[in-house]
């Protein structure tokens, strides 16, 4: 994984991104999915909006239990998908990739900032402490699931530290494992 420094390499990403993140993911949505009944019809699948968190966690203990990822009607990282979308009250990833890219179109230097992305998200919540930079990771998890996904690059390197306008420690040194 290249690591983003400069203007230049963020644009590079910009434009890279400016058609696959609307054509990422080719597959049925999960709410157009269907089942055969076995008499040669075919109806809509229950959602998996529709599923209980109880349902969900299920779903997700069978899986790990018998060390499978696919074989029901969801496959695990579907159950995961809609367990993190619960959590950060239904942002996906497709939504957040480009709200990263437009937020860091509007500065010079490429780049955006975690206040930035927070007052977009929500602007009627002010920025709180740790709660808001717990809420804030768990919006970045989906942004990069949804960029490993669909073999994107991994648009969260955009966002840096309001002050400096530099990657934070951790940043730093996710980037440098990868």
């Amino acid at each position: 994984m290249t690591n983003i420094t400069s203007a230049t390499n963020a644009q590079t990403i910009a434009r890279l991104l400016q058609n696959s993140v609307m054509t990422a993911g080719a597959t049925a949505p999960l709410s157009a999915r269907v089942v055969s009944t076995g008499q040669n019809n075919m109806v809509p699948m229950r959602p998996i909006s529709a599923y209980s968190d109880a349902e969900l966690n299920s779903l997700e203990h069978n899986y790990r239990k018998s060390a499978r990822t696919s074989g029901g009607t969801y496959t695990l990282r579907d159950v995961m998908n809609e367990k993190a979308r619960r959590v950060t009250g239904g942002l996906d990833g497709t939504h957040l990739v480009s709200l990263i890219l437009d937020l860091s179109n509007k500065h010079d230097d490429g780049y955006t900032t975690y206040a930035d992305l927070w007052a977009a998200l929500f602007p009627a919540k002010p920025w709180c402490g740790n709660a808001t930079v717990r809420a804030i990771m768990e919006v970045m998890d989906i942004a990069i699931k949804h960029c490993v996904d669909n073999g994107l690059p991994i648009v969260t390197t955009l966002i840096v530290r309001t002050g400096t306008r530099k990657h934070s420690t951790n940043a730093d040194q996710s980037e440098q494992k990868l």
